[in-house]
């Protein structure tokens, strides 16, 4: 899970434009007339996530009187939910744009083009268009995560606009045993409260990252490979380590982007999964001793 920028428009601004956008006089109407209450369930919302107690939330906590909980869900629909050159579209456009390198907040390996209910809309349907509930995420992470919301503090995934914007937890174990394999996991640094590191734990088995990044991870570390047997295949073990390292430097550098100043420690604030495997690969004395050139 990955840092993303909190939202620009507040819930007000999001209701109202959507009341602008409605045909129905008598639902824009209502809406405004609402718009005090999205500002107070904006504000609880708000105050569960900063205290990472969003799994506590429950939906008489947002009621909105004079709108049913379809015609929240149809504004979402309707508006939000929608690429378009109108003030709703350019919200959700804003949105999306949120998220670091504008990929998937929750995985970072494809471009975020879905906006992901954090707290399910058919579990909360007033949080429907509550911004701060809305999370740049793709396709597949969305679909994943589907309408699952736990109650549990121990599988409560952590919220991506209340992460903090450095921390490690993204690493990778190499072994040449059976072959060569790569296992990703999640381990939490110290940068992270300890209710952090439980839900990003939690969320790290919640979105089946381990096999998705090694399944996706697979086509570099062939580029990888090739590069190492071109030119270091009669190099000592400690050469390729060298090599390793450096390229893993690289990597972490070039996932930081502008975020950071040259000389910056990225390998120990940065969660790159191509930083991560070959920062795996370095450390594998039999990966570096020649297995390269069997795996």
């Amino acid at each position: 899970m990955w840092h993303a920028n909190p939202p620009l428009h507040s819930a007000r601004e999001v209701g109202e434009a959507c009341a602008q956008e409605t045909k129905n006089n008598d639902l824009a109407s209502r809406l405004r007339e609402s718009l005090p209450e999205l500002e107070k369930n904006s504000l609880i919302f708000r105050q569960a996530a900063s205290k990472y107690q969003l799994h506590d939330l429950k939906p008489e906590q947002f009621m909105i009187q004079k709108m049913d909980d379809a015609e929240m869900i149809n504004l979402y629909s309707g508006r939000l939910g929608r690429k378009s050159g109108k003030p709703t579209g350019i919200i959700r456009r804003r949105l999306l744009e949120s998220s670091l390198h504008g990929r998937c907040c929750y995985c970072q390996e494809s471009i975020a083009d879905t906006l992901d209910h954090f707290v399910p809309k058919s579990y909360i349907p007033s949080l429907a268009i509550e911004p701060w509930n809305l999370v740049p995420a793709c396709i597949k992470c969305n679909m994943v995560l589907n309408q699952n919301f736990s109650a549990d503090a121990s599988e409560q995934m952590p919220h991506p606009y209340m992460l903090p914007e450095e921390g490690r937890w993204l690493y990778a174990e190499a072994s040449c045993e059976e072959g060569l394999t790569i296992e990703f996991f999640a381990n939490p640094s110290n940068n992270f409260p300890q209710t952090v590191k439980d839900q990003i734990i939690a969320g790290f088995n919640a979105l089946k990252l381990r096999s998705r990044f090694a399944e996706s991870i697979a086509p570099f570390l062939v580029e990888t490979q090739s590069a190492l047997l071109r030119n270091f295949n009669e190099s000592s073990a400690e050469e390729v380590k060298e090599y390793l390292l450096e390229i893993s430097d690289d990597a972490f550098r070039a996932f930081c982007g502008l975020h950071h100043k040259d000389g910056c420690l990225c390998r120990e604030t940065t969660n790159s999964q191509r930083g991560a495997l070959l920062e795996a690969l370095a450390h594998n004395d039999e990966y570096c001793a020649g297995a390269f050139a069997d795996a």
